[in-house]
């Protein structure tokens, strides 16, 4: 793995056993391993804007992967970066995302990991599992967004022509062994602007704790992110990955933020085509009880 520079400014990580840093000011180095910011004077951070790559980028490929990883886990409370958690000795929280990744080489041209400081790890362990079959970039979590929109927006330097976002503290299997990536691609290659894989659900509590939807066929109709359901039949499903394309990524992600703000908001009025698939189910592992209940009925984790 190397470190490529962005702009004249670059953030200092130190390893965990130590770190090689070389002319600190318009360009850096760093020797890769686990990582924490580096006090450079009065700064704990030099700046925002490093790109972190591996692997082997491709011409072909045009979908960015994004892994919103900038969250703080208050959920599970763990002393470390949620998504690095151990479930067992092969497999952490992320995999499962990683997973979609690796089964679709052919299609993603990068997978970007949204960061706060701290959590540089994260990348780490990502780069590592995706070794030379995806290109890893990282961006770090731009303050003048918020929540999830937010955290996928701030990799908005790194989106290609489709991008997607995987959740990398959830579980999300396909219908009948599908590749999920794969199944944005051709909504994409139909002519969507905006693809959500969504679950059916009729549960009133459950849809006003997630992304709900309502979906007509492959067209979804409505939108919102955990709605107040005056009306039990507005919804008929929630939302587990969703995909865009980059011309209509910043009118996607500012809608999406205004949802989340308990703003209203009309998908109509984007004014895309806004098309769903349906995927056989979806586990949120970010809660102690979650877990517990996944890995009581899973054997997955060898």
């Amino acid at each position: 793995m190397h470190v490529r520079e962005v702009s004249g400014v670059v953030d200092v990580l130190v390893a965990e056993h130590g770190v090689g840093v070389a002319d600190c000011g318009a360009r850096g180095k760093v020797n890769p391993g686990g990582a924490r910011a580096l006090k450079f004077g009065s700064l704990s951070r030099i700046a925002l804007a490093i790109e972190h790559t591996s692997g082997l980028p491709s011409e072909m490929k045009r979908t960015s992967v994004i892994l919103p990883c900038a969250g703080k886990g208050t959920r599970l409370g763990l002393p470390y970066p949620k998504e690095v958690h151990r479930l067992s000795q092969s497999k952490s929280l992320v995999d499962f995302s990683l997973n979609h990744v690796l089964a679709c080489p052919e299609i993603i041209g990068r997978a970007v990991t949204v960061l706060a400081p701290g959590k540089e790890m994260v990348f780490e362990y990502v780069a590592r599992q995706l070794g030379d079959e995806v290109e890893a970039s990282s961006a770090y979590f731009n303050e003048h967004y918020t929540e999830w929109p937010g955290s996928i927006r701030s990799a908005e330097a790194h989106f290609l022509e489709r991008n997607v976002a995987l959740l990398p503290d959830s579980v999300l299997v396909p219908v009948g062994g599908a590749r999920l990536l794969a199944q944005f691609d051709k909504a994409f290659d139909d002519g969507a602007d905006l693809v959500f894989a969504y679950v059916p659900e009729q549960d009133r509590a459950r849809l006003q704790a997630l992304g709900a939807l309502r979906v007509n066929g492959h067209t979804v109709e409505e939108f919102c992110d955990k709605p107040r359901l005056d009306n039990p039949s507005a919804f008929n499903g929630f939302w587990a990955s969703f995909g865009f394309t980059q011309n209509c990524s910043v009118d996607v992600l500012d809608f999406m933020m205004a949802s989340v703000s308990r703003d209203p908001v009309d998908i109509a009025q984007l004014g895309l085509n806004v098309q769903a698939f349906e995927v056989k189910s979806y586990v949120d592992l970010g809660t102690w009880p979650n877990l517990s209940n996944f890995l009581g009925t899973k054997s997955v984790l060898t």
